[in-house]
């Protein structure tokens, strides 16, 4: 029988999620893996899962996208590194639905190559340190392992044109809050229409997006605001503070770096949208002024148009505008 993630967690990866000075520091995080795979939660679990999840009601069953919000230095990498060996090379989904050469990928995409190589670290300590994964390794690559059971684990910086055309059982999107890609205005959307299809083939298979907030807008920003606290079993958003999902945070050098900063402190700690960073209008108050499935409106006697025309690229904000004089019959 395959062994579950939280098994995994207190059993082979033990020496990973367990701190003498707090044997029961990693508990949150076990409550959002619980829920994620809907593992049996006791009574005080459901309240700390209800806690971080926005009140709705645990999954009825296993999630397909996990979208974790959270402050910074609180075990999101630690927690993202842990899921690629143990789908790769423990829970294996993707037996018996590969075609004759073909490999399973699980991805995982960081924000930048600093990121990028952490993560590669982090992952290649399980390989190296678990007898029952390393005999597994087939060989490991500049971006990544190649193992035995036909699966591929590719770490990698965000590029939606690199990742098309494969099958995947996970796909981690680490720090996905601040992607950038000069290639494209919106990469993390684009990455995530590229990469879904990808999990279509493999049972059980799952999107992680995992990041300390930023600003309202973005693939982070939306999936919190279609989902988060909705009772939905194929997505689970949670959103919490640094100390939520580590209680060994020294609070004290947290409350120092609020008062250098507390604007900065609600994403960096707080895991809370930044409004600072926000555009010229807030979103709120433009969604609140936008109405929902109006395309186009006829002229109305009487009332003369105006608008304006801006000159923008994917990289700046828009800086010129030149006016237009409609008039009521539509011409110009």
């Amino acid at each position: 029988m395959t062994l579950n993630i939280i098994d995994a967690m207190e059993g082979e990866f033990r020496p990973w999620f367990f701190d003498e000075r707090d044997p029961h520091s990693w508990n949150s995080w076990k409550v959002v893996l619980k829920a994620a795979h809907a593992l049996p939660m006791s009574e005080a679990e459901l309240a700390t899962f209800r806690e971080l999840a926005g009140g709705r009601d645990p999954p009825r069953q296993r999630v397909h996208e996990i979208v974790i919000i959270a402050g910074r230095r609180c075990g999101k990498d630690s927690v993202s590194s842990l899921l690629a060996p143990y789908m790769a090379a423990i829970e294996q989904s993707h037996v018996g639905r590969l075609r004759p050469g073909e490999q399973c990928y699980i991805y995982c995409i960081a924000a930048d190559r600093d990121q990028a190589k952490a993560a590669h670290d982090l992952i290649r300590a399980y390989f190296a340190h678990v007898p029952g994964l390393k005999k597994m390794v087939k060989r490991e690559t500049r971006d990544g392992f190649e193992l035995k059971n036909g699966v591929t684990i590719a770490i990698a910086t965000n590029s939606f044109r690199a990742v098309r055309g494969r099958t995947a059982s996970l796909v981690i999107l680490d720090e996905v809050a601040f992607f950038r890609d000069e290639a494209s205005a919106s990469p993390d959307v684009e990455l995530y229409r590229a990469l879904t299809p990808s999990l279509t083939t493999i049972p059980n298979s799952m999107m992680v997006l995992i990041s300390t907030p930023y600003k309202r807008s973005g693939l982070l920003y939306d999936r919190w605001k279609d989902c988060y606290g909705k009772n939905d079993d194929r997505t689970l958003v949670i959103q919490a503070s640094s100390v939520q999902l580590n209680p060994l945070i020294d609070l004290a050098e947290v409350e120092a770096d609020r008062e250098k900063d507390p604007l900065a402190a609600k994403s960096e700690w707080d895991g809370i949208w930044r409004d600072d960073v926000a555009a010229d209008v807030p979103l709120d108050v433009l969604e609140d002024a936008v109405d929902e499935g109006v395309t186009h409106r006829p002229p109305r006697r009487g009332v003369r148009y105006h608008g304006s025309a801006s000159k923008c690229s994917s990289s700046t904000r828009c800086t010129t505008s030149s006016p237009v004089r409609i008039a009521t019959n539509g011409s110009f």
